[in-house]
C-alpha cells in the first residue's frame, strides 16, 4: 500500500509541476515494474514512451474510447473514437446550456500531425446517416480516402471519405444480420486494409461473421472472401456470445476444434505483400496470399491469452519485412516477431494507467521512423506514442514510401489562396528533405507585379551589398535564397526571367515555410531570358533571380531540396484542414 501512495504521490507531483520529461522517467515502466518492457537480450525496453505527443486538443474537446490508429502516407496519425464512451459528468459544457465549464466530446475521428498538433476532425450521427453504433476501425489509404468500420449490434457498414469528411462509398448496410456468407452485409466488422495498387479493400469481419471479404475500392463491388486456412466461408459459421467471450464451438450438437475457425477476426494488413489475420480468441496469426490462398500460423503467446485472446492486432515494422508487430490486449504487450518463425525478437509489457503503461491497447500503427502509436478502450481515452529503443531500430532509407500530389491538391492549394508562393508538401527523402510549391505571378513590368496586394511590414535586417551598384540602375524584385536550391516548371504563362548578378538594398526575411532565410532587394548584372511553358530553370541557392516582365501570368511548379531549412512533414493548411 505504501509503494502504491507513493507512486501516486510522485504522478501527483509530476502532474503540478508540469515536467513531462522527469514524469516519463520516474514513472516508466522499466523504473517501476522490473524492467517488464525489457528486451531481454539488452535489459534495456524494447520501446520507451514519447510524453511530447499528442498535444493538448483544443476547442474544450474530450476523446472517449480510442478505438483504433492508422498513420497515413504524409506521417499523419488518425484516429477513431468512441465519444459515446464518455461519461455525461465529462461533457457538461457540451449540455444546453452547458453545465460546467468542461467538457465538449471531440468529433470521432481526428487526425495529427508528426509533432501531436491535431488538425481536423469530423463525423459522428450527426454528419453521417447511419453512423456506426460502436465506431471500431480506421484506415487510411494511399490516396488520403479515410475508410471506417464499426463493431456495434447493428454495425454492419463499410464507409469511405475523404480525408476532409465527404462520404465517398458506401458498402454493406445497417440492422438485422444476414448469413455469415452474404457480401450484401458485414457482421460487426474489425479493421480494414487498402491495396491501391489493386485497387482492393481487404474487411476483417468481425465479431459476428468469420471471415476476410474483399470489395473493389472504387466501386464497392464484392470480389471474394475466405474463411480459416483460406477455406469457403460456411453461412451457419458466426459468433454468437459477447465480443469479450469464446466463440460458440458447438454446432448440431457436435464439438468443434476451435482451431479450425476462425474466432474473433480482429485485423487485417498486408506486409511484405502477405495478408496477415489476427484471429485473436485463438491467439494466433494466419497469413495468406492477397487471393486468399493459406501460407502459414504463427501463434503468440498461445496459453495466455485469457479469454480474450492474444492477437489483438499486427503491422509492419519499418525497415524490417521479415518481421511484424504484434499488439497483445489482454496482456498490454507490443511485440517483434519474426514473420516466418514467430520467434519473439524483442518485447514490451506493461499494464496499467500511468504514463507509457497500456490499458487494454486494442491497435496499434507505426509510422515511417518505427514510432508506435497504440489506441486504448474500456475507459482509458488516451492514444500514446512509443519510440523504439533497440539495436537495430535504425530504419534505413529504403523503408521510404512515394509521395503522390495529385493535380486536384495543387488545384486546391491555388484555390484556396490564389496568388504568390506556397508550399504543397514538404516530405522526407531520406538524407534531406523535399517541397513542392506552386507559384503564381500575375501582370509584372519593370519587376513589379501589377495586381499584388501591397502589404505593410516590420522592418527587416539589410542584406546585399552596401557598396557602388553598377550603371545600369539594376532590377527590383531580386531574390536571393541563402540555402534553398530551386527548379520551376512553367505551367502557363510566361514572361522574361532575370538571373545571376548580385543584390543591393536588400531586406533579409525568414520564409520559414517556403525557402528559409531569403535576401529581396535590387539585382544588378543580371542574365535576361523569355520562358514558357515547359520550360525547366535551375535555381542554386545563393544566386540572384526574379521576373522582369510577364504580360498577362506565369504559373509554375517549384521543386525544392532541402537539407534543413523545411520540416518534413508539412503540409500546406488548405489540404490539412487547418483554418
Amino acid at each position: 500500500m505504501r509503494t502504491i501512495l507513493a507512486r501516486w504521490r510522485m504522478m501527483k507531483a509530476c502532474m503540478l509541476a508540469a515536467l513531462p520529461v522527469l514524469c516519463a522517467a520516474l514513472l516508466s515502466p522499466a523504473a517501476h515494474a522490473g524492467e517488464a518492457g525489457a528486451d531481454p537480450e539488452s535489459a534495456e525496453p524494447a520501446y520507451k514512451i514519447d510524453v511530447s505527443w499528442p498535444r493538448a486538443i483544443p476547442n474544450n474537446w474530450l476523446i472517449g474510447d480510442v478505438s483504433s490508429v492508422s498513420v497515413d502516407r504524409h506521417d499523419h496519425i488518425w484516429i477513431l473514437h468512441r465519444p459515446e464512451r464518455l461519461s455525461p459528468r465529462d461533457t457538461q459544457a457540451g449540455a444546453s446550456p452547458p453545465t460546467a465549464k468542461c467538457c465538449i466530446a471531440a468529433p470521432p475521428v481526428i487526425e495529427f500531425d508528426a509533432e501531436g498538433n491535431m488538425l481536423r476532425a469530423w463525423g459522428g450521427p450527426d454528419q453521417v446517416e447511419d453512423w456506426f453504433d460502436t465506431p471500431h476501425g480506421i484506415f487510411v489509404d494511399d490516396e488520403d480516402n479515410v475508410w471506417l468500420v464499426g463493431a456495434g449490434p447493428k454495425d454492419g457498414l463499410l464507409l469511405k471519405f475523404s480525408s476532409d469528411g465527404e462520404l465517398l462509398l458506401r458498402i454493406g448496410q445497417k440492422g438485422a444480420f444476414l448469413a455469415a456468407d452474404d457480401p450484401a452485409m458485414l457482421g460487426k466488422p474489425s479493421d480494414i486494409h487498402v491495396d491501391t495498387a489493386r485497387r482492393e479493400v481487404f474487411v476483417s469481419d468481425g465479431y459476428r461473421n468469420q471471415r476476410v471479404i474483399v470489395y473493389d475500392a472504387d466501386s464497392g463491388a464484392f470480389k471474394r472472401q475466405w474463411t480459416a486456412f483460406g477455406r469457403t466461408v460456411n453461412p451457419g459459421h458466426f459468433n454468437v456470445r459477447d465480443e469479450d467471450d469464446l466463440a460458440d464451438d458447438v454446432e448440431h450438437g457436435q464439438h468443434v476444434d476451435p482451431l479450425e475457425k476462425f474466432s474473433i477476426v480482429h485485423c487485417v494488413a498486408m506486409i511484405d505483400g502477405e495478408i496477415h489475420v489476427c484471429d485473436r480468441t485463438n491467439s494466433r496469426v494466419q497469413i495468406f496470399t492477397p487471393d486468399g490462398k493459406y501460407l502459414r500460423e504463427i501463434f503468440f503467446n498461445r496459453e495466455l491469452g485469457g479469454l480474450t485472446g492474444s492477437t489483438w492486432d499486427v503491422a509492419a515494422r519499418p525497415g524490417h519485412p521479415d518481421q511484424m508487430l504484434v499488439l497483445d490486449g489482454s496482456n498490454s504487450e507490443i511485440a517483434v516477431l519474426d514473420r516466418h518463425s514467430g520467434e519473439v525478437i524483442a518485447s514490451y509489457l506493461s499494464k496499467g494507467h500511468f504514463i507509457g503503461q497500456m490499458h487494454w491497447p486494442h491497435q496499434l500503427a507505426a509510422d515511417r521512423h518505427g514510432r508506435l502509436y497504440i489506441a486504448e478502450v474500456s475507459y482509458s481515452g488516451r492514444i500514446q506514442r512509443f519510440v523504439p529503443n533497440m539495436a537495430d531500430d535504425t530504419v534505413p532509407e529504403a523503408s521510404l514510401t512515394a509521395t503522390y500530389i495529385p493535380k486536384e491538391d495543387i488545384d486546391r492549394v491555388n484555390s484556396a489562396s490564389p496568388g504568390g508562393d506556397r508550399n504543397i508538401r514538404v516530405v522526407d527523402i531520406g538524407h534531406e528533405n523535399f517541397a513542392l510549391g506552386v507559384v503564381h505571378r500575375g501582370r509584372t513590368v519593370d519587376g513589379v507585379q501589377l495586381d499584388r496586394m501591397q502589404r505593410s511590414s516590420a522592418p527587416a535586417p539589410a542584406c546585399g551589398r552596401t557598396g557602388a551598384a553598377s550603371a545600369d540602375g539594376g532590377r527590383k524584385g531580386g531574390i536571393i535564397h541563402d540555402g534553398q536550391t530551386e527548379a520551376y516548371y512553367i505551367l502557363s504563362g510566361g514572361g522574361t526571367m532575370f538571373t545571376d548578378g548580385y543584390l543591393t538594398n536588400g531586406r533579409h526575411l525568414e520564409l520559414a515555410e517556403l525557402n528559409g532565410p531569403t535576401c529581396i532587394g535590387t539585382a544588378h548584372d543580371s542574365m535576361v531570358r523569355a520562358v514558357k511553358p515547359g520550360d525547366v530553370v535551375i535555381v542554386p541557392a545563393g544566386v540572384v533571380h526574379g521576373w522582369v516582365d510577364v504580360p498577362d501570368h506565369v504559373d509554375y511548379l517549384s521543386f525544392r531540396p532541402s537539407p534543413d531549412l523545411l520540416t518534413a512533414g508539412w503540409v500546406n493548411p488548405a489540404l490539412a484542414g487547418n483554418p
